[in-house]
């Protein structure tokens, strides 16, 4: 396979050459896409929730940190053992891009089958993003 082509016209960012470094280093071999795997090495669980170290791989050109960034980490944070269903998020403001965030998810409600969960992003106590998933589960609950 040959790898995709670059265009001269535009030199990478800072962010997008540390995606290109990282990605050869990272863990595909579990079946992970490699954005989870750096990602994941990013982040920290702590006595009040999970924090998440932002590099310059979750940046884009703007500078700030990646919605996607911030949708993947406030859903990962649940830690539900089954996979995402659906998720919707609000971001309120941006977010510092050399600070952490932490996340605190809170389970609302369950099913035998579904986990649906809420969790806050902040940043220095000041909210950052509000999201809300829906995640069926892997095995059932008696």
């Amino acid at each position: 396979m040959t790898p995709p082509a670059h265009s001269t016209a535009e030199l990478l960012t800072d962010a997008e050459q540390a995606v290109l470094t990282a990605m050869p280093t990272l863990d595909a071999e579990h079946g992970r896409p490699w954005a989870d795997a750096l990602l994941a090495k990013a982040c920290q669980d702590g006595p009040d929730g999970r924090f998440l170290h932002p590099n310059a791989a979750m940046l884009n050109r703007s500078g700030q940190v990646q919605g996607a960034v911030l949708f993947w980490f406030a859903a990962a944070s649940s830690e539900v053992d089954g996979h995402l269903v659906s998720g919707h998020i609000q971001f309120l403001t941006p977010a510092d891009p050399w600070t952490s965030l932490l996340a605190r998810p809170v389970t609302v409600h369950e099913t035998r089958r579904t986990v649906f969960v809420h969790t806050e992003v902040s940043q220095r106590g000041q909210p950052v993003a509000s999201a809300d998933f829906v995640f069926r589960r892997t095995a059932r609950k008696p």
